[in-house]
């Protein structure tokens, strides 16, 4: 399960804890002044070791499995901001990504769950690495053989890959093709004779073509 917090980011260098252990932090700065955070204490701007969090982005931390509680560090390049942070043991951003310009972005989030979905399932959260997981708008799950996508208020079911041959999971075929290309029907008169004579062709034949 996911632990949130929200915390105002100043210029002075500032802890943000859990009482637990994770192994993600994810951060969203709605903030007008970019901020910087890291896995230790000592912020540097532009460090190896820093990351950037820009005003209305989002970013994520991967953070050390030796302590007992989670911990990492934050600080404004000017001003204060206002931060939600997310603490958890799952990757996925839990954030519904909003685009510039006033328009709405879609998450880009694609799980793999245990949860039972069906077509028009209204199931959220759903059961991620063991984890509960809560879906937004345009986020995408597989189930066994099923492809779903979450509308905001159900699921949508893609597609099943259940009967698909080898060639629905290659790039590329390569094989053999005609191995001799026939003879076109023919029809020949001969004056001597006054006759007439046909030759109906012979048909091409191909080889085996197997798909790699």
């Amino acid at each position: 399960m996911a632990n949130v917090k929200t915390i105002t980011a100043t210029t002075t260098e500032s802890a943000v804890e859990f009482n637990a252990t994770y192994q993600f932090m994810w951060f969203r700065n709605f903030g007008e002044n970019d901020c910087y955070i890291c896995a230790h204490s000592g912020i540097v701007a532009s460090a190896d070791d820093v990351t950037l969090l820009k005003a209305g982005e989002v970013a994520r931390l991967t953070l050390p499995q030796a302590p007992a509680q989670s911990k990492a560090y934050i600080k404004a390049a000017d001003g204060s901001n206002t931060v939600e942070v997310h603490a958890q043991n799952y990757s996925d951003c839990p954030f519904k990504v909003t685009g510039k310009g006033g328009g709405s972005g879609t998450s880009a989030n694609i799980y793999r769950t245990t949860t039972a979905l069906t077509d028009g399932a209204t199931t959220n959260p759903i059961t991620v690495d063991g984890n509960d997981v809560t879906a937004v708008s345009g986020d995408f799950a597989i189930y066994n053989t099923q492809e779903f996508i979450f509308d905001g208020t159900q699921w949508n079911l893609l597609g099943d890959r259940v009967g698909l041959g080898d060639l629905a999971y290659k790039s590329s075929a390569t094989g053999t093709a005609v191995t001799t290309v026939g003879t076109l029907p023919s029809l020949t008169y001969d004056s001597t004779t006054e006759s007439f004579t046909f030759s109906a062709g012979t048909l091409p034949t191909t080889g085996t073509v197997t798909v790699s």
